[in-house]
Parts: structure tokens; sequence; C-alpha cells
């Protein structure tokens, strides 16, 4: 190794250096500009970007001016709570549908869906093997004796 600065180790050579800066023989190095995604800005700029996430609360530094939360699950998790609030305003969900007679015991209930039919489990299998069981079982057959 041509080094000339061979044999010293690191911590020497900043005592060398800070002894010289020290004495007046050689000056001070300036120091580095900041790099990064904050360096151009101020610290009060950068105080005005800290804001609280309006999901979980807790405090970030906002990359763009619209951004409101700290990460993609809060995000998520307050998407899914607007839309579900959307749907119960508009009707759609969390209403009753109506009350409705089961088609097996034709006892009144409250229906919750489109398609609810029966008022119990109980009833809901009953009636489909009812179905299932009087549905006709003959199917047409085209003259090649494909089925339709």
């Amino acid at each position: 190794m041509n080094s000339p600065i061979h044999g010293f180790n690191a911590d020497e050579i900043r005592s060398i250096v800070s002894k010289m800066v020290n004495t007046g023989r050689i000056s001070k190095p300036p120091e580095k500009t900041r790099r990064g995604r904050y360096s151009g800005r101020t610290e009060r700029q950068n105080k005005l970007r800290v804001i609280a996430c309006d999901q979980c609360g807790t405090k970030f530094m906002k990359r763009c001016p619209v951004q409101r939360r700290c990460s993609a699950e809060c995000s998520k998790k307050a998407n899914t709570e607007s839309v579900r609030r959307w749907h119960v305003r508009h009707g759609l969900r969390g209403v009753p549908h109506g009350v409705l007679k089961c088609d097996y015991c034709g006892e009144s209930f409250q229906k919750t869906t489109r398609g609810h039919r029966f008022c119990s489990p109980d009833c809901r299998r009953i009636g489909i093997k009812i179905e299932k069981a009087t549905k006709p079982t003959t199917t047409t057959a085209t003259a090649h004796g494909h089925t339709k």
C-alpha cells in the first residue's frame, strides 16, 4: 500500500485535523449540503407537514399536500368505513327490507336480504328439499339425444 496515511487509524487522523484547525493551519471545511426528501425545506416548513392521521391519530410527516392518513392500512380502514356509511345513508344496508311470510311454515319474519324467503335455517333446509322433490325431472331431448 502506497497510501500516505498508512499506519494511522481514523481517530488519529481526526485528532490531527482538529489540532490543525484549532491552530489555524487549515480552515474548517464547509458543511455538506443536506440531501434527501425534506432537505430543501426549513425546519418550520417541515413542522407544518407533521399532521395527525385522521384514522388512528398517530403523528406523521405527510409526503404530499392531500395526504391525510399515515399508512395504507389506515386508508383501507377509512375507505371501508366510508363505503359502509354511504350504503347505510342510501338505504342499501343496515335497514330491514320488510315483513314477509315464510315459504314453508307461513310465519311472518323480518326480511334482511333480497333473496330471503324462509324464517329460519330449518325451514330453509326443509323448503329446499320439498322444492327439489316436486320439481319435474323430465327433460326435452333434441333429435340427436341432446338435452336442451
